[in-house]
């Protein structure tokens, strides 16, 4: 008897960027592995691929190219979370830097459990929609879901206002 998993969760393409793979074949791989799990009934949360150490404008265009395919794609049971701006590098102090990355392209034990807990939250969302369609929390993963909008941000200190953008609702406004 076969196993069969109610979710998948796949991050990759991470060491493809690294050595040049362009990101279309990139993607007909994570597609391939995202159909494969589909068709033996699982549903999938497909994660973005987060920057590294590396500040290349070649590196960054085609991470930006590949991350946008999966955000964009659409397929029944299929689902993405952008954990690319939840993973920062450039913005960390050096000792953040030291706790969660491990080489500048892979994480560390802490920076894995970092990871996991976006990835958590993400999943519990979305279980909790299928779940109960009107709890709070599904409301709540529902807005999110309608008003995530992908910015680039800046180079800097994320926590200092002047470093980033600032993106305000108006009906946070009210």
């Amino acid at each position: 008897s076969q196993t069969t998993y109610d979710w998948v969760i796949v991050l990759g393409g991470t060491n493809d960027l690294a050595y040049n793979v362009p990101p279309e074949r990139i993607f007909e791989s994570l597609r391939r592995v995202y159909d494969s799990a589909i068709a033996k009934g699982g549903k999938v949360l497909a994660l973005t691929v987060p920057e590294c150490a590396v500040k290349d404008d070649e590196l960054d265009s085609r991470r930006r190219r590949l991350n946008n395919t999966i955000l964009s794609h659409q397929s029944p049971n299929y689902h993405a979370f952008d954990l690319n701006p939840r993973i920062p590098y450039h913005s960390l102090t050096e000792r953040e830097r030291q706790r969660y990355w491990d080489d500048g392209l892979h994480l560390t034990a802490a920076g894995y459990d970092w990871m996991g807990t976006h990835v958590a939250e993400a999943l519990g969302d979305l279980v909790e929609l299928e779940r109960n369609p009107d709890s709070r929390r599904a409301r709540r993963a529902r807005r999110h879901v309608d008003e995530e909008i992908c910015f680039n941000e800046e180079d800097g200190d994320p926590r200092s206002l002047s470093g980033g953008y600032v993106v305000v609702r108006m009906r946070d406004l009210k």
